[in-house]
């Protein structure tokens, strides 16, 4: 993915002697669009279709058709989306971060009433943030994103990780020490509808075990690596949270000594200075 992503980076540069010549010709074109008298009903010019535009314009009679037929469609589904959108986007790499926080943000602006895709959304977007460093909205999302469905347990990690990287240990605990409660919860309500399902399978359907032995046969032939269940992930995930934890615990010791240390430190010379005063 990232030889890709440099690649794609290269090409941008095709035609241009170099990375300055690009950025003087495009803001040249800056602007030039700035005082050339732009219209966006004006179907002639290039920047108004659709294929080119950043944006989608009431007033370009080609994007508003676009808009109205968004509108018929439900919420939920454009929400849907627009969260395809920023999950391709956010594989695509770096350079396309940027737009998978357009599309996440899209997508929670057509406001559906589902809680738990908004919730995801949100989660996503935090993990995007965090890629590009911007702690404090990682959080803001996480929060949001938590709120909307607590077990929406990968938000906690963000959050965790987000609060250490700003020396904010105490609040990183936290964020560990309630996502390893909630991830818990779902192990056990995991292994209860197991427990459940493995029941129905054997009152209900006895006669296809034979089909399904054949199926699990069929697996192991497979060289590829196998689907990990959903209580795995949460295992591997609790896991994860535990050791961020003793990570935060130790850094958060190691900057109290660190401090205790200055205090000591400023005391001796507060003190000695007060000693050369008095002879």
């Amino acid at each position: 993915m990232a030889a890709k992503s440099e690649i794609e980076k290269d090409s941008d540069y095709d035609g241009f002697e170099s990375r300055e010549h690009k950025l003087q010709w495009t803001t040249q074109k800056k602007l030039e669009y700035q005082f050339d008298k732009y219209d966006p009903s004006n179907m002639n010019d290039w920047r108004n279709m659709p294929l080119f535009s950043d944006v989608l314009n009431a007033d370009n009679p080609a994007s508003a058709a676009i808009m109205a037929l968004q509108k018929k469609e439900k919420p939920r589904n454009r929400a849907k989306e627009f969260k395809k959108s920023g999950n391709r986007a956010y594989q695509l790499g770096a350079s396309r971060y940027s737009d998978a926080i357009a599309y996440y943000t899209q997508a929670l602006d057509v406001q559906c009433s589902d809680r738990a895709l908004n919730a995801t959304i949100y989660a996503n977007r935090a993990q995007v943030n965090l890629c590009l460093q911007n702690y404090g909205k990682v959080i803001a999302d996480c929060t949001q994103a938590i709120a909307l469905q607590p077990h929406t347990y990968k938000a906690y990690w963000r959050a965790a990780m987000a609060a250490r990287a700003l020396q904010k240990y105490e609040d990183a605990i936290r964020w560990c020490d309630d996502g390893t409660t909630v991830m818990q919860t779902l192990m056990t309500t995991k292994m209860m509808d197991a427990a459940s399902n493995n029941d129905e399978d054997q009152q209900n359907n006895t006669s296809s075990s034979d089909d399904e032995e054949e199926e699990e046969d069929n697996d192991d032939d497979d060289e590829k690596k196998p689907m990990k269940t959903e209580r795995e992930k949460l295992q591997e995930q609790s896991a994860k949270l535990e050791q961020l934890k003793q990570k935060c615990v130790s850094q958060q010791h190691e900057l109290a000594r660190k401090l205790q240390l200055k205090k000591e430190e400023e005391t001796k010379l507060k003190q000695q200075d007060e000693n050369a005063h008095k002879q």
